[in-house]
């Protein structure tokens, strides 16, 4: 008989967010969340099984929208708990990223790019 040691794996933390334009965020609030991240992973290039959370803001100038926090971890049929972290005073805690919608964006080698700085 063989005996396991369950080790958990830890906290699953983001990689980056991307606040989203209006129209997207208009667009989202109007589609359930399934669909909303299909969507978003073919438009911003997302691997369909990153895991990825959306996240509603209101900013120091009072305007509202959606953040979509990706991360470094790929799922499968469930996905896990995820953290959004936060500083005490109630500031995200990774950095966020505002991307030109008018060009074509790939989220996937961004994520690349920031994987070999951080090494």
């Amino acid at each position: 008989m063989t005996v396991l040691k369950f080790s958990p794996r830890g906290d699953i933390l983001p990689v980056l967010g991307v606040r989203l334009c209006p129209i997207l965020t208009k667009l989202i609030e109007g589609l359930d969340d399934k669909r909303s991240e299909e969507y978003l992973k073919k438009l911003l290039k997302i691997k369909k099984d990153r895991a990825i959370k959306f996240k509603a803001y209101t900013d120091n100038r009072d305007r509202r929208g959606i953040l979509v926090i990706i991360y470094d971890y790929f799922h499968g049929s469930h996905s896990p708990r995820l953290l959004v972290p936060e500083t005490e005073d109630g500031y995200f805690n990774f950095k966020i990223y505002d991307v030109d919608f008018n060009t074509e964006v790939d989220l996937e080698k961004l994520i690349e790019r920031i994987k070999k700085l951080s090494v």
